[in-house]
């Protein structure tokens, strides 16, 4: 590669990043190495002299540990006390093992597991995190007490001068990199210094690098993309690198583009999500000041590509000086250091068009956009120099030719020399050869299908022996070992589990040989299989097939081949006995029985006795047999909310406000059964145990209030504000729409108004006509409405609140963790101050994992709603409270989810507004309606919905002229966008045309028979 008009007029020497930093110390001392700022005010400069002096001294202090080859924990925050760490590692050639910061409320059960994976000897990190890690803290990790801890920031910058230069060859690790993963052991990747000095050369020639160039990274410094890109790169080029924290950017995504104008960055990018998180809340009045014209590479990767992204956001931000050519579609892997595949700069992105039948068979046929099977794909480059990628054949290892789908195999220096202590895996992954042919390789299998057309890549899905569907990680072996056990009429060692594709959505497939004795019903055999494996799995299996004796593929050795029980099982080439699936399909099924609901997940089952009284009471579609409008026994699948079994039909459900799947997170479920052990299932409903005063204080820091109290459901946390702040002698306004939430508040009160929340002068006019008589005056309302899903205008109601002297009891039920980038509700979405407001309050059953629900405002307020006799009576049962704590830790590692949410629920109003379906007044929340005609009932379109796969809610609102019927729809983070396209497509067909838009005006969103869901 040649690099010269990069570093001209240097020639840095590149052998590794120690070399790299001591070369620019010398050459450019005062010259900016990084920058770190918050996309506001801060800005911190770090010249290559001073991080030079960091280090050494920080690696002085690793010598005196002996700690040369071995492994030492990165528990740094967002900063450049980071990258002196890092650095310091190498400076004495210790191996640096990134990981997630520890954090207040955080469990470090995750860090112990990669301690003890990677043998550590030591953490680093800041005072500020050292002097809160008492023993208390590491109780839940007690291993983690043996390390030598040091806080980097409180060395003697003098002992810097008593470092020498250890022996560093490029061969010696640098870097252990551990790949996330919701189950199974940390994998740490084995980096080399040769594999990050070769990746950030290929990274460094495919961007077109000069000298003017200057990296702004807001990515996490322990994953990849933000540690070779964000990091490495730009101190092995010798140019600047703005860092700024992940958080920064997901509360403000403004701030991202903030810090491109003013540092006049030109490559910064992330996965897509972070193009549509700016897409959504950057709006054109946000825009002024800005200049993204100095923007040259916007890199994008780690999750696909989404074309109209790319289409959108050019658009968008086009008058700022945005360019489609300034796009970076790229494809890379921990596994290969970092990029794998790119462009060259210049390119615009490669946007192709396929046959998808076609590509479901894994053939690739170029089609029109106007092709009725027409899929586009976005391609992720070219194989960039030095570069061997091979699209393989994963059964038989042959090369495939250029018009097949295939695993993607790559072979390049840097792809890294394996997993850490595990030899196998590393054999198996790493050592791949080519079945016929002797040279090239070895190879590493990525777990990757895709396909090269015109010379670049297009990754169409994943094949790995881990088992992802519907969100959730699953080893096959775990699965199979379950059914093995389930019943013994199965052979053992004669079971295979695996994911295929079936009508856009993965599904788990389990197959199973049955003992030689002929029977004619084996329904009680798969029934009892369905239930082993959603009960010990917390997923439902989609099919199950049984095959005849001896008739399973398994290799010489005797084991299952599962890729070839999967060809067998797509190319109906199985010897079948008996078989059920979850979806329609022409074969002979067995039919389920009555009995065959698979059991709650033990998430579900905690929170099952708060949902059911609050249910039985306060659900309004008891007036109506809408809530009885299926009558095939349901199985739910625990780990996947939107998916369920209507008798012999396959659903994707839109009925269950599950919004971010946390009920069904392991981690959730483990420290409710913690709790649960030191409780019992019940526990007691104390306000003062560990669980409550740590989910306590995290809800409060999560939605910006002081302090926070817990209830055992939403109905008990109003009844305790109005118990203790309100009076007969004050007068209560609440929404029109929201007749529940007002009869919760007001119960025996004094006087009440209804507002409408389409139009709040209504509420100016009632808060300008109302006398001085009462004592105060309360604004009630919904953040969200649960009938209609538009989102109250909180910086007009904050400002009717002032001008008038009023108090607001903001419900959240239906925006926190839904609405703002971070999830923390209306305020983060319209950037308020929370604190203008009273009382937060909310169910936790929507978006936070278990049941209950909360209260929070100021501590003053909050101690004396503690003194509630409500509140006492009906407190957060311990196992829902620890359930709480681990779901709003989640949150806080996992920004992803709500992301993610909130995109499909673009994507559904989007395509919901292309079909001309009456969206009424939903809009930036997780809740759409879907109004059906004035003279049709929502009940019977909703049956139908049902019987072609799709579950809604039916709410017939209103009556006579004012009936306003329609459809609500939940949408989830585990929502896929086949999901959302096959509901709103299904919707649009069973309307069977356009619903008039003009009827939307007449409707005015009054509820009459239904209301909001209750809140559990």
């Amino acid at each position: 590669m040649n690099l010269e008009k990069s570093f001209a007029p240097f020639t840095p020497v590149t052998t590794h990043l120690v070399d790299s930093l001591r070369y620019w110390a010398k050459n450019c001392p005062s010259e900016p190495a990084y920058y770190l700022t918050d996309g506001e005010q801060q800005k911190i400069k770090l010249t290559y002299k001073q991080l030079d002096r960091q280090a050494r001294a920080i690696a002085v202090q690793l010598d005196s540990l002996n700690l040369h080859g071995e492994r030492a924990l990165l528990l740094y925050p967002p900063g450049l006390d980071y990258v002196a760490g890092l650095l310091g590692c190498l400076y004495a050639g210790a191996i640096a093992v990134p990981a997630y910061p520890p954090r207040r409320n955080r469990n470090m059960q995750r860090i112990q597991a990669i301690a003890d994976d990677a043998r550590a000897k030591a953490a680093l990190t800041v005072h500020e995190v050292l002097d809160r890690m008492d023993s208390t803290f590491l109780d839940s990790a007690p291993h983690l007490k043996d390390l030598d801890w040091i806080a980097t920031n409180r060395l003697p910058l003098e002992q810097a001068d008593r470092w020498s230069m250890p022996d560093i060859r490029s061969d010696d690790l640098a870097v252990l990199q551990y790949t996330s993963g919701s189950t199974g052991e940390p994998k740490g990747v084995m980096l080399s210094h040769k594999n990050i000095m070769h990746n950030v050369a290929l990274i460094t020639q495919f961007f077109d690098s000069a000298r003017e160039m200057i990296a702004l990274s807001w990515l996490p410094s322990y994953h990849d993309m933000g540690l070779i890109g964000g990091f490495c790169k730009p101190l092995y080029m010798g140019r600047p690198s703005v860092l700024m924290s992940p958080m920064a950017f997901l509360q403000k995504p403004v701030r991202w583009l903030r810090a491109i104008t003013e540092f006049e960055a030109t490559v910064a990018g992330g996965p897509n999500f972070a193009y549509e998180l700016c897409l959504q809340k950057i709006h054109p009045e946000h825009m002024e000041g800005l200049d993204l014209s100095k923007w040259k590479v916007a890199f994008n990767g780690a999750e696909p590509v989404r074309a109209e992204t790319l289409k959108l956001f050019t658009e968008r931000f086009a008058p700022i000086g945005f360019r489609q050519e300034t796009h970076y579609p790229c494809y890379g892997m921990a596994e290969s250091t970092l990029i794998v595949t790119g462009s060259v700069k210049a390119d615009v992105p490669k946007i192709c068009v396929f046959n998808g039948r076609e590509l479901d068979s894994h053939h690739i046929v170029p089609v029109s956009e106007d092709d009725p099977t027409a899929r586009s794909l976005v391609g992720c480059g070219r194989v960039l120099p030095d570069e061997d990628v091979v699209i393989v054949d994963p059964i038989d290892y042959a090369r495939l030719p250029d018009d097949r789908v295939g695993e993607i195999w790559v072979s390049s220096p840097s792809v890294a020399q394996g997993y850490w202590r595990q030899s196998e895996a590393t054999q198996q992954t790493f050592h791949a050869k080519l079945s016929d042919s002797m040279q090239g390789g070895p190879y590493l299998r990525t777990g990757d299908l895709g396909f090269l057309h015109e010379e670049h890549l297009f990754v169409t899905g994943r094949l790995k022996d881990l088992i992802i569907v519907r969100g959730v990680n699953r080893y096959p072996q775990d699965i199979e070992r379950s059914v093995e056990r389930a019943s013994e009429r199965l052979q053992a060692g004669a079971v295979g589990a695996f994911a295929v594709d079936v009508e856009g959505q993965e599904r788990l497939i389990v197959v199973s040989e049955v003992e030689r004795k002929r029977r004619k019903d084996w329904s009680d055999v798969i029934e009892t299989i369905r239930r082993s494996v959603a009960l010990e799995h917390e997923l439902s299996p989609d099919g199950i097939v049984l095959v005849r004796f001896g008739s399973i593929p398994k290799t010489s050795s005797g084991k299952i081949q599962r890729h070839a029980c999967r060809d067998c099982f797509l190319n109906d080439g199985l010897q079948v006995v008996a078989q059920w699936f979850a979806w329609h399909l022409d074969s002979k099924q067995s039919e389920p029985t009555q009995s065959d609901s698979a059991p709650a997940s033990r998430g579900e089952l905690l929170a099952a006795d708060d949902q059911e009284r609050q249910r039985s009471g306060d659900f309004a579609w008891a007036a109506t047999d809408a809530c009885y409008y299926f009558e095939p026994p349901v199985v739910r699948d625990s780990a996947h909310p939107v998916k369920v079994v209507a008798g012999d039909r396959a659903v994707i459900s839109f009925t269950r406000p599950d919004f971010l799947a946390l009920s069904a997170d392991e981690s959730v479920i483990e420290s409710s059964r913690d709790a649960m052990q030191q409780f019992g299932v019940g526990g007691y409903r104390s306000a003062d145990t560990v669980f409550h005063l740590e989910a306590r204080s995290a809800l409060a820091d999560f939605v910006g209030m002081e302090s926070a109290w817990l209830c055992g459901g939403f109905a008990s946390a109003l009844a305790g504000v109005a118990n203790r702040l309100m009076t007969p002698h004050d007068l209560v306004l609440f929404p029109q729409d929201s007749p529940e939430l007002g009869r919760w508040v007001t119960g025996t009160l004094g006087a009440s108004r209804e507002f409408s929340p389409q139009d709040l002068s209504s509420l100016d006019t009632i808060l300008s006509e109302s006398d001085d008589s009462y004592r105060q005056r309360w604004i009630v309302v919904e953040s969200v409405s649960g009938m209609n899903g538009c989102p109250i205008d909180l910086p007009r109601l904050l400002a009717l609140k002032r001008e008038h002297r009023a108090r607001l009891l903001l419900d959240q039920s239906f925006s926190v963790g839904t609405m703002g980038p971070h999830g923390r509700g209306l305020s983060e979405h319209y950037d308020e101050d929370p604190r203008e407001i009273d009382v937060l309050t909310g169910t936790t059953g929507f978006a936070l994992g278990t049941a209950g629900g909360y209260v929070a405002g100021s501590t003053d307020m909050i101690r004396q709603l503690s003194g509630s006799d409500v509140f006492a009576r009906d407190g957060m049962s311990v196992p829902h409270a620890a359930a709480l704590a681990a779901s709003l830790r989640l949150l806080e590692d996992e920004p992803m989810r709500i992301a993610r949410a909130q995109s499909r629920a673009r994507l559904f109003l989007q395509m919901a507004r292309q079909r001309r379906l009456d969206t009424g007044n939903s809009k930036a929340s997780l809740v759409i309606t879907l109004h059906v005609p004035v003279n049709e009932s929502a009940v019977p379109i909703a049956r139908q919905l049902l019987e072609r796969g799709v579950e809604a809610e039916p709410l017939d609102v209103g009556n006579g002229d004012q009936a306003s019927p329609r459809l609500r729809f939940f949408v989830t983070s585990v929502h896929a966008e086949s999901d959302v396209r096959a509901a709103v497509t299904t919707t649009a067909e069973a309307l069977g045309q356009s619903v008039p838009l003009s009827t939307a005006a007449a409707r005015n969103g009054r509820s009459g028979i239904a209301s909001a869901r209750s809140r559990s």
